[in-house]
């Protein structure tokens, strides 16, 4: 590999580094995100608002530029945003408010991982 890439690709490392070490999957988040941003692709909002609330949860980028989120890590994420909700009341919620929300071809992939916890 020449100096050129090497170089970029140990920028791309340094920047991801964090992300990845908190991450639960190992997909670079960092270049993910970056590329679904130029592909203008649409992210769920938080439970709390937030727009970056689910981001532990994206396992990767379709050639389409819709970001595909993990639904079991979303529900995870879901019951440490809202304490109270238990992990039958999340996935109640995420079904009815998000799964299966159609906001045109940018619209997010969710898929079961049957990851467990």
């Amino acid at each position: 590999m020449s100096n050129y890439f090497n170089n970029l690709w140990n920028a791309v490392l340094g920047k991801s580094q964090h992300v990845m070490a908190t991450h639960g999957h190992n997909p670079d988040l960092y270049i993910v995100l970056e590329s679904a941003e130029d592909c203008l692709a649409l992210k769920p909002d938080g439970f709390d608002g937030n727009p970056d609330g689910y981001d532990k949860a994206i396992i990767g980028l379709t050639d389409n530029g819709q970001l595909v989120y993990s639904k079991e890590w979303m529900v995870k994420l879901l019951m440490e945003t809202a304490e109270d909700m238990d992990e039958e009341e999340a996935w109640e919620f995420l079904e009815f408010n998000t799964f299966c929300a159609y906001v045109g071809e940018q619209t997010p992939l969710f898929v079961n991982t049957y990851e467990t916890f």
